[in-house]
């Protein structure tokens, strides 16, 4: 048998030959992408975490002030009331402790006598001063 050697001619392929590096390239652009996307989702995150710690460090702060101001009038009403039934007063410094606040009475006349009293309210790192003047008991 004689067989004759034939050179065979290629046709074209239609995919060229660097199909699979550009499929690569594909996939290592969608995933840089992606990693994009989650670094902007993480700050986006990130941020509303913080602002919300904010918002709630805000809220406690008003919390106390407002508490140390009610403590505050609490001591004004109990002084009044002691001055309009001719009791004896605290003395300057005196403190009582109300439900998670305390009143300290810094300035308080002398009983009987025409003056300013002054209370102090506080709770927690909060601070209220009330000055309420008395003419005559």
């Amino acid at each position: 048998m004689n067989t004759m050697k034939t050179s065979r001619t290629r046709t074209p392929s239609p995919f060229p030959r660097h199909r699979g590096r550009a499929r690569t390239w594909r996939r290592g652009a969608g995933i840089a992408v992606i990693v994009v996307m989650l670094a902007i989702l993480n700050i986006a995150v990130l941020g509303s975490v913080a602002a919300s710690g904010d918002e709630s460090h805000v809220g406690a702060m008003r919390l106390e002030t407002i508490r140390a101001f009610y403590a505050a009038e609490s001591g004004a009403v109990i002084t009044v009331r002691l001055t309009m039934q001719g009791l004896e007063l605290p003395g300057p410094g005196d403190t009582l402790e109300v439900s998670y606040a305390s009143v300290e009475f810094e300035q308080v006349p002398a009983t009987g006598q025409a003056g300013d009293i002054v209370i102090i309210g506080r709770s927690g790192t909060a601070q209220r001063r009330v000055r309420v003047t008395v003419d005559e008991p």
